[in-house]
């Protein structure tokens, strides 16, 4: 799939929802009332039928820090080594662009690299359970995410019959993609401030 395509379909849809939050719940919520397909992602309040085994997403408003300043020993998880060819996972207080607030990483999944784009643009590279399928990933997050009154998310084609789930929360648009199976990535920025030439791929 191509990089550019998800970004303009995340920009895109970042700049509807900045119009206001709640005049973007209102065009995701005439989206799907009339048929139209930009926001063809599941209901929020029902998860696909391939989203049976997904976790709910944590009530906790914000994310708690990591305790532990670097690295250590049980910061090794094989899925980051299985995807990313590095063992050692990142620690969640890395993240610099991520809005306050944001879901916590589902159990099935690790954060296990960090990459910086731009003061305003960082990207998390993510590994999973195998089998883990990206519907059950972006119903967690959009779960979590539209149960926040600063946040709105919705669902934008990229092509081939893929899909991202994109959206803003807080200062911070954001979407999600899976370039790979067993992995995605969260791209973040600031103000919807995406770098069109940079290369998010982990």
């Amino acid at each position: 799939m191509s990089t550019t395509t998800s970004r303009l379909s995340a920009l895109a849809l970042w700049a509807l929802l900045t119009l206001g939050v709640l005049g973007g719940g209102a065009y995701l919520a005439g989206a799907a009332s009339s048929g139209d397909t930009r926001s063809s992602g599941p209901a929020r309040d029902e998860a696909p039928a391939t989203a049976t085994a997904a976790s709910s997403p944590s009530t906790s408003p914000t994310v708690l820090p990591d305790p532990r300043d670097g690295p250590a020993e049980d910061d090794v998880d094989p899925r980051c080594d299985a995807q990313y060819g590095d063992p050692h996972r990142a620690l969640e207080k890395g993240l610099r662009i991520r809005p306050l607030g944001w879901p916590r990483t589902p159990p099935e999944a690790v954060l296990c690299r960090i990459m910086r784009i731009s003061p305003v643009e960082e990207v998390g590279c993510y590994a999973t359970d195998p089998g883990t399928k990206i519907y059950d990933i972006h119903w967690y997050y959009d779960h979590a995410i539209s149960r926040q009154t600063r946040g709105v998310s919705g669902y934008a084609p990229i092509g081939s019959g893929q899909q991202i789930l994109t959206g803003v929360l807080g200062d911070a648009s954001f979407y999600i993609e899976q370039p790979a199976f067993d992995r995605y990535v969260i791209v973040w920025a600031r103000d919807g401030e995406y770098d069109d030439g940079a290369d998010v791929s982990c």
